[in-house]
Protein backbone atom coordinates (compact mmCIF):
# COMPACT_ATOMS: atom_id res chain seq x y z
CA UNK A 1 0.00 0.00 0.00
CA UNK A 2 3.05 2.44 -0.91
CA UNK A 3 2.84 5.05 -3.47
CA UNK A 4 4.92 4.17 -6.17
CA UNK A 5 3.47 7.22 -8.89
CA UNK A 6 1.94 10.11 -8.56
CA UNK A 7 0.41 11.98 -12.13
CA UNK A 8 -0.53 15.39 -12.79
CA UNK A 9 -3.15 15.94 -11.10
CA UNK A 10 -1.80 14.78 -7.57
CA UNK A 11 0.78 17.43 -7.95
CA UNK A 12 -1.22 20.05 -8.88
CA UNK A 13 -3.84 19.18 -5.55
CA UNK A 14 -1.28 19.40 -3.11
CA UNK A 15 1.16 21.79 -5.34
CA UNK A 16 4.00 19.08 -4.35
CA UNK A 17 6.96 16.99 -6.82
CA UNK A 18 5.75 13.61 -7.87
CA UNK A 19 9.19 12.47 -5.43
CA UNK A 20 6.99 13.63 -2.36
CA UNK A 21 4.36 10.81 -3.09
CA UNK A 22 6.99 7.86 -3.42
CA UNK A 23 7.38 5.45 -0.70
CA UNK A 24 4.15 6.50 1.64
CA UNK A 25 1.28 5.36 1.89
CA UNK A 26 -2.29 6.95 0.76
CA UNK A 27 -3.58 7.14 3.99
CA UNK A 28 -0.75 8.56 6.31
CA UNK A 29 -0.10 11.18 3.03
CA UNK A 30 -3.46 12.48 3.27
CA UNK A 31 -5.09 12.44 6.73
CA UNK A 32 -2.11 11.60 8.76
CA UNK A 33 -3.64 8.02 9.80
CA UNK A 34 -1.86 5.15 10.72
CA UNK A 35 -4.95 2.87 9.22
CA UNK A 36 -6.60 2.61 5.76
CA UNK A 37 -9.69 4.03 4.86
CA UNK A 38 -12.88 3.04 5.59
CA UNK A 39 -14.16 1.00 2.49
CA UNK A 40 -10.63 1.31 0.89
CA UNK A 41 -10.55 -1.04 -2.68
CA UNK A 42 -6.90 -1.70 -2.15
CA UNK A 43 -8.46 -3.66 1.42
CA UNK A 44 -11.05 -5.51 -1.00
CA UNK A 45 -9.03 -6.48 -3.39
CA UNK A 46 -6.77 -8.26 -1.38
CA UNK A 47 -10.03 -10.50 0.13
CA UNK A 48 -11.54 -10.57 -3.31
CA UNK A 49 -8.63 -11.08 -5.67
CA UNK A 50 -10.73 -9.18 -8.02
CA UNK A 51 -10.72 -5.38 -9.31
CA UNK A 52 -12.31 -3.04 -6.75
CA UNK A 53 -13.55 0.23 -6.83
CA UNK A 54 -14.50 3.21 -4.55
CA UNK A 55 -16.19 6.36 -4.79
CA UNK A 56 -14.66 8.39 -1.26
CA UNK A 57 -15.65 11.91 -0.30
CA UNK A 58 -13.00 13.31 1.40
CA UNK A 59 -14.33 16.61 3.40
CA UNK A 60 -10.55 17.09 4.18
CA UNK A 61 -7.73 16.25 2.85
CA UNK A 62 -4.18 17.65 4.53
CA UNK A 63 -2.46 20.13 2.21
CA UNK A 64 -5.67 20.58 0.05
CA UNK A 65 -8.99 23.35 0.20
CA UNK A 66 -11.80 22.38 0.44
CA UNK A 67 -13.45 18.97 -0.17
CA UNK A 68 -12.73 16.14 -3.06
CA UNK A 69 -14.28 13.22 -4.20
CA UNK A 70 -11.68 10.07 -4.99
CA UNK A 71 -12.86 7.86 -7.47
CA UNK A 72 -10.25 4.98 -6.32
CA UNK A 73 -9.48 1.68 -8.44
CA UNK A 74 -7.73 -0.85 -7.51
CA UNK A 75 -5.98 -4.24 -9.81
CA UNK A 76 -4.44 -6.89 -8.47
CA UNK A 77 -1.69 -8.25 -10.61
CA UNK A 78 -1.24 -12.34 -11.08
CA UNK A 79 2.31 -13.56 -11.98
CA UNK A 80 2.89 -16.43 -14.21
CA UNK A 81 1.36 -18.43 -12.53
CA UNK A 82 -2.17 -16.99 -11.41
CA UNK A 83 -1.16 -16.00 -8.04
CA UNK A 84 -1.92 -12.03 -6.77
CA UNK A 85 1.38 -10.42 -6.19
CA UNK A 86 1.31 -6.92 -6.08
CA UNK A 87 -1.70 -4.37 -7.18
CA UNK A 88 -2.10 -1.57 -8.97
Amino acid sequence: MRIIRANKAANATFNASTERFYGQTCYKLFHDSDTPCEGCPTIKAEETGQIERAVMYKPKIRGSKGERYWDVYCVPLKNEFGAVDSYI
